[in-house]
């Protein structure tokens, strides 16, 4: 299967939103950032290093800062 740099149709776009909001547990929002490709990388890395997902990593750094 080779990539395809069409743009999605809209109907599939709108499957990949209903799936992903399905995936979300009761009271669960969605948050998207937009990071350095190196930032990414280095979260990535750092995350199996510590055997962890990359939205605890996220959520435990933010109650470091006091978001809970």
């Amino acid at each position: 299967m080779g990539l395809s740099l069409r743009k999605p149709s809209r109907e599939r776009s709108e499957k990949r939103t209903k799936a992903a909001a399905e995936k979300l547990g009761e009271g669960e929002k969605r948050i998207v950032a937009d990071v350095p490709e190196q930032v990414h990388r280095q979260v990535r890395l750092r995350c199996m290093e510590r055997g962890i997902l990359v939205r605890d990593y996220i959520l435990e750094l933010l109650q470091k800062d006091g978001i809970r």
